[in-house]
């Protein structure tokens, strides 16, 4: 079939490029690895910060500090670490470009944020998983494959029943 709408056009060929530039992401697809820095400043490969919860699903959402709906977006998932605290269930956040300095000066007025926090100078990470608006949430199974991908925000009540569905099929 033939695109006629130049809006969907320009849809249909930003999605062509991503995926050509290795940029697109769906689920059933393996996580993608990128270098992360940790708030001690050093550096490592994402997986290398998973390997310490072999047998934990990921929750991993890309934000920023600056970003509003992260801002909005963050009890939610305080009050999903605070469910799956006792679960197999590891949550990780990684900011978009910002430095360790940004991101520990953002920790200090969020003390309820007790989980990962990783930055990326270059926001390879945010590429590689076809972010296009923060917050970027992606439920990865034990085997680390997509198992959901939001982009925006979204509601506890969606990422509280994909977690259980993920936990579920992937005990």
């Amino acid at each position: 079939d033939e695109i006629l709408s130049t809006e969907d056009r320009a849809v249909f060929y930003e999605r062509l490029i991503d995926w050509h530039l290795g940029y697109a992401i769906g689920e059933g697809m393996q996580a993608p690895e990128f270098p992360v820095i940790a708030l001690n400043g050093e550096t490592s490969g994402i997986y290398n910060v998973w390997a310490g919860h072999p047998d934990s699903i990921v929750v991993l959402e890309f934000f920023a500090t600056w970003c509003s709906s992260c801002a909005v977006q963050l009890p939610r998932m305080v009050s999903l670490r605070d469910k799956f605290r006792n679960r197999n269930v590891f949550f990780h956040f990684v900011s978009y470009k910002e430095s360790v300095s940004k991101i520990e000066e953002y920790l200090n007025l969020h003390p309820e944020i007790d989980w990962v926090v990783s930055t990326t100078s270059n926001g390879l990470g945010a590429k590689k998983y076809g972010l296009k608006q923060l917050p970027g949430v992606y439920i990865l199974d034990t085997k680390r494959t997509i198992r959901e991908i939001h982009q925006g925000l979204v509601s506890e009540e969606v990422l509280e029943r994909e977690i259980n569905q993920v936990l579920e099929r992937h005990p």
